[in-house]
């Protein structure tokens, strides 16, 4: 499934820049950008009776996109996040305690964002992106064994807006708000093949920091 995703992006944004001609575009070109987040995530829920709360959480995003009309960009987006797990509470066994597992996210989009000009070094940007994404979650506590799984690719889904400070011709500074969120996991316990789903679907709140590069 991602493999397809992937191929069908990569034909689209090939077919999308040979497509723009020079009439169509008063200002073009290619950019790179990274940043880092912080994040914060929605309690995951699950389906055996437990919630997992988590700590504040880190990431960090890659893009390579391209600018056309001199406002809208379509870019390619690679997204890492992880979190340590706070606590978990059980509402069969009446028990919260400290859990020393983790919870990852990985996820590839396309989005498209539209740069809104304040003034001649400073845009406002918004937009949104959809893609895939995988999660995995880890449990470690003394009222249950040990749970480690990966979750099958899930659509993700994104939205987007901040500003963007040019330092100069070809670099910018980003400061942004992304809320992003994918389809609800479900995991298959190898130790016991029993199924354990997300109840609520999962989201997280990130402030970002970074980067943009314009070649």
């Amino acid at each position: 499934m991602r493999k397809k995703f992937l191929s069908l992006a990569a034909l689209g944004f090939a077919f999308l820049t040979q497509t723009l001609s020079a009439d169509v575009c008063s200002i073009c070109g290619w950019y790179a950008g990274a940043s880092g987040s912080v994040a914060w995530h929605r309690n995951t829920r699950l389906s055996n009776f437990r919630t997992v709360e988590y700590k504040t959480g880190y990431g960090g995003n890659i893009s390579v996109g391209f600018l056309f009309d001199s406002v809208w960009r379509l870019e390619l987006e690679g997204v890492f996040r992880f979190y340590d797990n706070d606590c978990v509470h059980s509402e069969l066994h009446k028990f919260s305690k400290t859990n020393n597992g983790h919870l990852r996210e990985f996820a590839g989009l396309i989005n498209l964002l539209y740069d809104i000009p304040i003034c001649d070094c400073l845009d406002i940007y918004v937009g949104g992106g959809l893609g895939v994404g995988q999660t995995h979650l880890k449990q470690i506590d003394r009222h249950s064994p040990p749970f480690s799984e990966t979750d099958n690719a899930r659509f993700a889904f994104q939205f987007l807006s901040g500003f963007a400070l040019d330092i100069n011709d070809c670099w910018a500074l980003t400061l942004g708000y992304r809320y992003f969120s994918m389809l609800k996991p479900k995991f298959c316990r190898r130790i016991d093949d029993s199924e354990v789903r997300v109840v609520k679907r999962p989201y997280s709140n990130n402030v970002d920091l970074g980067l943009r590069y314009k070649f």
